[in-house]
């Protein structure tokens, strides 16, 4: 098949979402399909703030890359990531051209949104605070509507989990049969490399990798490191997360245990 992918990143493997995306065409292109790609760099951008660039000029963006390249090529197969495909997709429709657009999710917004409000609330953590909110809430609603718009106008969504899966299905009623939930896979080098054999030791060793920010579960994570410091003394927990957050989440401890976890600065895979 032919398939054209679009993603408002860079190609980076050692990235989230960049990452893959990256390993998805990789894996297609090893299965004999025709791949082209178009990255943060093929797409026009003249509005520099990032989350103003996303809901303002990105779903023009994708929609002016995808016209220009079916101009070259008929393809199977449009994989666009993120909701900001809404406005491609419903280009598409309309001009009835050949071909699947599919809509790759990597956390479907409306409700990430939705499951984080019980932990904000644990941690006391407040989803905006003045004068942010003053913006932040009707961005984040336009951004809720491009997830429904992107589900409907799309072929088809893939997600992650079958949460999203569940959401998209019953609150954007979209039917069950075009949204599939393909959990992330591992990497090929996770998978090649020899097991290194368990023991006691290893056992003894706690070693997170991710971001930081309260959407990734930080503040779960530091609770969690806390509690396990205070009963398990024998216990080493390393926290692999980009070097200018490692004093804020040295905060996020409970103070007895901060000596107990080792940070080290984001790396490749």
């Amino acid at each position: 098949m032919k398939i054209l992918m679009l993603t408002a990143s860079d190609p980076d493997p050692n990235s989230g979402v960049a990452g893959t995306e990256w390993q998805t065409a990789q894996a297609l292109l090893r299965l004999g399909h025709e791949v082209d790609t178009i990255w943060a760099d093929g797409l026009s951008r003249r509005i520099r703030h990032g989350n103003l660039y996303y809901l303002l000029e990105l779903p023009w963006a994708f929609e002016k890359a995808i016209a220009a390249k079916v101009l070259q090529k008929q393809y199977d197969v449009i994989h666009v990531n993120q909701p900001y495909a809404w406005r491609a997709a419903k280009s598409h429709r309309a001009a009835k051209r050949p071909g699947v657009f599919v809509n790759r999710s990597h956390g479907w917004e409306p409700r990430v949104c939705e499951a984080l409000a019980p932990w904000r609330k644990k941690f006391g953590v407040p989803d905006w605070r003045f004068p942010r909110g003053l913006a932040g809430r009707p961005m984040r609603w336009i951004l809720h509507e491009y997830a429904r718009w992107a589900a409907t106008a799309s072929d088809g969504v893939i997600v992650s989990t079958s949460e999203d899966r569940e959401f998209i299905i019953s609150r954007h009623g979209v039917p069950s049969g075009t949204v599939a939930c393909i959990p992330q896979a591992p990497p090929p080098e996770f998978v090649q490399r020899p097991l290194v054999p368990m023991t006691s030791d290893r056992s003894r060793r706690v070693l997170y990798v991710g971001q930081s920010g309260f959407f990734k579960g930080a503040h779960v994570l530091a609770d969690v490191f806390s509690v396990l410091a205070k009963h398990h003394a024998d216990l080493d927990f390393t926290w692999c997360t980009p070097a200018f957050e490692h004093d804020r989440c040295r905060t996020l401890l409970a103070a007895e245990s901060r000596d107990r976890v080792a940070f080290v600065d984001w790396m490749p895979q």
